[in-house]
């Protein structure tokens, strides 16, 4: 069981495609993106999400599992949302829009009780601050913590 952003199978993001792939085509280009956003964009377009993640049931952390997948595109979409395309492991390149929220300079994917039918309900917050990431997530009752480095094409390259 993989119990966050990344656990959402390709038919759990079926759901989301068709607005997804329509939004996209309203979404704006690079060139409409403030500093921050153009920023957040270049790290995470591309990159791998290598790390980890925890289990928390009746107050005790699991050990930490290894956890890694890929953001393949990553697009600016209107209200707020950004057109995530995610691969996890071998498995297909599938896009998601997810609201991403702003303190500042910092960015941060947030989902409240999004429930996706057949697999249950969804929220998380997960940060990204300077090729690291961490956040909170819950998968109906089941909660936990993530954590990790993001390595973006440039890094990979040198």
């Amino acid at each position: 069981m993989i119990p966050k952003i990344a656990c959402l199978s390709v038919l759990s993001v079926a759901i989301f495609a068709s607005f997804a792939l329509q939004a996209a085509d309203e979404a704006p280009t690079g060139e409409e993106l403030n500093p921050h956003e153009a920023q957040f964009q270049k790290m995470l377009k591309g990159a791998e999400l290598i790390g980890n993640f925890s289990v928390i049931k009746d107050g005790q952390e699991s050990e930490p599992k290894k956890d890694t997948y890929k953001i393949v595109d990553l697009k600016k979409m209107p209200n707020g949302f950004w057109l995530f395309t995610f691969q996890y492991g071998d498995k297909p390149a599938i896009p998601m829009p997810l609201p991403v929220k702003w303190a500042d300079d910092t960015p941060m994917i947030s989902l409240t009780k999004v429930a996706i039918p057949g697999l249950g309900t969804f929220s998380c917050r997960v940060l990204f601050h300077e090729g690291q990431y961490a956040g909170t997530w819950r998968h109906g009752e089941v909660i936990g913590n993530m954590w990790g480095v993001v390595k973006s094409p440039k890094a990979k390259e040198q």
